[in-house]
C-alpha cells in the first residue's frame, strides 16, 4: 500500500513539474504569444473589415393545389398538392433554363459590369456561375411556402435579383398555361368534327343492322323462347301418351285385338306427333340462336354508338368550358416580393477575432514549444550540468553598447487660432527636455561604451559580480588548500568569449591580492596583447630561443597582473608543446604566482589544446549563451577528456562558464537562476 502511494505521489509530482515546466516555457515566450495575438486580431480585423458583408434578400410565393373553373366559373379543386409537387417548383427555380434566363435579363437591364461592391480581393466579375452560387431556393418544412433568395454585397440589387427570379419564373408559368389553353383549343377544334362523324357513321350501321335482321324494337328472341317453350310442353305431352299406350298389356280376345290395333294406330300417330314437334322445335332453336349472334353484335354497336355520343358530348363541353374561362386560374401566386435588407447575413467582423486569438494562442504556444524543443544551444546552468555533465560556476554577461537615442518625438498639439509666440515656447521646451535626456544617457553610458570588458571591473557592479562569482567557484576560495595553481580557458569554437574571461579572470583574481600570471597560448590568433592594447613581442616560444622569463614577462599596466604574451610564428604548436619544456616551464610559474591563466585556442580548431588540459590542474570551459548547441559542446568535451584524461571523467578537473549572456533577454524567460537577479543589480550604485 505504501509503495502504490508513493508511485501515486511520483506521477503527481511528474505531472506537476511538466505542467509547471510548460507554463514556464509559455512565460518565458509570452512576447511570442502576444505578438502572435495582436498579429491574428489585425489580420481578423483586416480581412473581416476587408470583405464587405453580405445581405441576403427573400422572396416567397405560395402553391396551390390546382385548380380550374366549373361551369358556373368558380374554381374548383382539380388535383392534390403533396411534398414532392411543392419540391417540384423548388427544382424549377434552380434549373438551368430558369438561372440563366434570370441572369440574361439582369444583363440586358443594367449591363454585364460587376454587381458587388469592393472587397479585399478586388471586384467579383459578375458571371452565370457567381450567379448560380447566390441563387438559392427553398421550401418551407411547415408549408406550402417557397422562398427565392439571393446573396449580394448590394443589398437593392440582392432584393431586385430575388424579385426578378420570382417574376419571371410565374410569367413562365402563365404562359405555360396559356399555350395549354390553346394547344387544347386547337386539339378539339381538330378532334370534335372527326368524332360527329364517326357518331353519325355508327348511328347510320346500327339503323341499317337492324332492318337487315329484322330487330325491332320489340324483342323477337323472347318470341322464339315462348314458342320454343310450348312446343316442349307438347313434345313432353305426346311422349308421355306414347309411353303409356305402350305400357298397356298384350289382348287375349278378339276385342282384345280390335282395341290393339286402334291402340298402335293412335301410338304410330303420337310418334308421327312427336317428330314433327322434334323438328319445329330444332328449327327454333337455330333461330334462336341465330337471333342471339345478331343480337350481340347489335348490342356491340349500340354500345360503340353510345360511346362516341359521350365521347363527343364531352369534347364539346370541354371546349365550352375552355371558353368560358375568362383568366387563366393561377396556383402559384405572390406571398411577399423581396424588399431591401437592412441587416447583413454574413457574419460581423467582430466575431472573427475572438477565434481568431483562440487559434493564434494555440500556434503561438505550439510555436513556443517547437523553437524551445528545436532549439538546441546551451542557456542555463542547469542546461549546461544536464548536457555536458560538468558543474557550471558562472556567467558572464554580453556587454553591448546601446543605440543612441533619437529626439523624442515633438508631439505638437497645434490648437486652433492659438498664437505663434505659445508655439515657440512648447518647441523651444521640447526640444531643452530631448538635448538633455541626450546628455543624460551619454554620462550614464560613457563608462560602459568606452571601456575594455576587463576595464569594467569594479566600475559594473553587474559584471564585476559575474566575475567574483567565477573566481571565487575557480579557485575554491572556501577551501584555500584545494585551490588550483594553473587554470586553461578554452572553449568549443572561435567567437565563444574565451579571451575575455581569460582577462577578466586575471584581474578580478589580482585584486584579491593574488599573484596572477596570464599566459597566451592560442597560437593561431594570439589576441591577449591585442585586448591589453600592447604590442604582441615576444611569448613562450622564445624560451627555446635561449631568452629568459624575466623578459618576455609583463605587467599589465593598471591591472595588477602580469602576462606573457604571443607574437605569430610559423613553428608547430604541438611540436612545442610535445617537449618537457613547457611543463617544466609551468611547473616553474606555479612557484612564482598563485594563479597561472592560460588562454589557449578552441577545442575544435587545435590539437594543441588538448596537450594544455593535460598540464593544468582546471579547466574553465566557455559555453556561448544561446549559441552553442549541445552537440558541439558535447564533442569538444568528449575530445577533451579522451586526449587530455584518458577517457577517465574528471569532472571536477573541468568546469564551464557561461560567456556573453544577454540579461535582459534571459530575464524574459524567467528561469529564476543566477542570470536573471544579476539582471535586476542596478550597475551603476550611486
Amino acid at each position: 500500500m505504501t509503495i502504490q502511494s508513493h508511485e501515486v505521489i511520483d506521477a503527481r509530482e511528474a505531472t506537476e513539474l511538466h505542467l509547471r515546466e510548460l507554463l514556464n516555457l509559455l512565460r518565458r515566450r509570452w512576447r511570442l504569444i502576444v505578438t502572435a495575438a495582436c498579429t491574428a486580431i489585425v489580420l481578423a480585423g483586416a480581412v473581416g473589415l476587408g470583405f464587405p458583408p453580405r445581405y441576403t434578400a427573400i422572396a416567397s410565393v405560395i402553391v396551390d393545389p390546382p385548380k380550374a373553373s366549373s361551369g358556373a366559373g368558380d374554381p374548383s379543386v382539380v388535383g392534390v398538392l403533396d411534398d414532392p409537387g411543392v419540391q417540384t417548383h423548388v427544382a424549377a427555380l434552380l434549373s438551368e433554363n430558369h438561372l440563366q434566363q434570370v441572369f440574361e435579363s439582369l444583363v440586358a437591364e443594367r449591363g454585364p459590369e460587376p454587381k458587388e461592391r469592393r472587397n479585399l480581393l478586388g471586384l467579383e466579375e459578375f458571371s452565370i456561375d457567381s450567379f448560380k452560387n447566390r441563387m438559392n431556393a427553398f421550401k418551407d418544412s411547415h408549408s406550402r411556402m417557397v422562398g427565392i433568395t439571393y446573396i449580394s454585397t448590394d443589398p437593392a440589387f440582392a432584393a431586385a435579383v430575388a424579385t426578378r427570379s420570382m417574376e419571371l419564373y410565374l410569367a413562365t408559368l402563365r404562359d405555360r398555361d396559356l399555350t395549354d389553353r390553346k394547344d387544347a383549343l386547337r386539339s378539339l377544334r381538330d378532334r370534335i368534327p372527326l368524332v360527329r362523324a364517326e357518331l353519325v357513321r355508327a348511328d347510320a350501321a346500327l339503323q341499317s343492322y337492324r332492318i337487315q335482321h329484322g330487330l325491332s324494337e320489340a324483342n323477337g328472341r323472347d318470341m322464339v323462347d315462348q314458342q320454343l317453350v310450348d312446343l316442349n310442353r307438347q313434345l313432353a305431352v305426346a311422349r308421355s301418351g306414347l309411353a303409356e299406350r305402350q305400357a298397356r298389356p298384350s289382348p287375349l280376345s278378339v276385342d282384345q285385338k280390335t282395341n290393339q290395333s286402334e291402340m298402335a294406330q293412335d301410338s304410330s300417330t303420337l310418334e308421327t306427333r312427336a317428330r314433327q314437334l322434334e323438328r319445329r322445335i330444332a328449327v327454333l332453336r337455330d333461330a334462336s340462336t341465330e337471333m342471339r349472334e345478331s343480337e350481340a353484335q347489335l348490342s356491340e354497336m349500340q354500345r360503340e354508338t353510345t360511346a362516341l355520343g359521350q365521347l363527343y358530348e364531352s369534347l364539346v363541353q370541354r371546349r365550352k368550358a375552355i371558353l368560358q374561362e375568362t383568366s387563366v386560374q393561377p396556383y402559384v401566386r405572390v406571398l411577399s416580393l423581396a424588399s431591401i435588407p437592412n441587416l447583413p447575413s454574413s457574419l460581423n467582423p467582430l466575431l472573427f477575432i475572438p477565434p481568431a486569438i483562440v487559434l493564434a494562442l494555440i500556434g503561438a504556444g505550439l510555436l513556443a514549444v517547437l523553437i524551445e524543443r528545436l532549439d538546441a544551444t546551451l542557456r542555463t546552468e542547469r542546461d549546461v550540468t544536464d548536457a555536458l555533465g560538468i558543474p557550471c560556476i558562472g556567467i558572464i554577461p554580453q556587454l553591448t553598447r546601446k543605440k543612441k537615442r533619437s529626439f523624442r518625438f515633438l508631439n505638437f498639439k497645434m490648437l486652433w487660432r492659438e498664437d505663434w509666440d505659445r508655439i515657440a515656447t512648447r518647441v523651444w521646451k521640447e526640444l531643452t527636455n530631448a538635448i538633455q535626456v541626450r546628455f543624460r544617457w551619454r554620462d550614464s553610458s560613457r563608462s560602459s561604451t568606452s571601456l575594455r570588458p576587463h576595464q569594467l571591473i569594479p566600475r559594473d557592479a553587474r559584471y564585476t559580480e559575474a566575475i567574483r562569482s567565477v573566481v571565487a567557484a575557480a579557485l575554491q576560495l572556501t577551501n584555500p588548500k584545494k585551490s588550483p595553481k594553473t587554470l586553461l580557458v578554452t572553449s568549443s569554437v572561435a567567437g565563444e568569449g574565451k579571451t575575455t574571461l581569460a582577462i577578466s579572470f586575471a584581474v578580478y583574481a589580482a585584486r584579491i591580492q593574488c599573484r596572477v600570471l596570464l599566459i597566451d597560448l592560442s597560437f593561431r590568433a594570439p589576441s591577449i596583447a591585442r585586448e591589453l592594447r600592447e604590442p604582441a613581442e615576444g611569448g613562450i616560444l622564445q624560451i627555446r630561443q635561449g631568452r629568459t622569463l624575466t623578459e618576455l614577462i609583463r605587467a599589465a599596466p593598471g591591472l595588477g597582473f602580469d602576462y606573457l604574451p604571443l607574437s605569430r610564428d610559423s613553428a608547430d604548436p604541438v611540436a612545442a608543446l610535445a617537449s618537457e619544456q613547457v611543463p617544466e616551464l609551468l611547473r616553474q610559474l606555479e612557484g612564482s604566482y598563485d594563479c597561472v591563466v592560460i588562454d589557449s585556442a578552441p577545442i575544435l580548431n587545435a590539437t594543441e589544446t588538448r596537450l594544455l588540459a593535460s598540464m593544468v590542474d582546471k579547466v574553465l570551459f566557455a559555453v556561448k549563451w544561446g549559441s552553442t548547441r549541445r552537440e558541439v559542446a558535447q564533442n569538444a568535451l568528449e575530445l577533451l577528456r579522451r586526449s587530455a584524461f584518458g577517457g577517465s571523467d574528471q569532472r571536477e578537473a573541468i568546469t564551464a562558464v557561461i560567456t556573453q549572456v544577454d540579461l535582459k533577454l534571459h530575464a524574459r524567460y524567467r528561469y529564476g537562476d543566477f542570470s536573471e537577479n544579476l539582471f535586476h543589480v542596478n550597475p551603476y550604485p550611486a
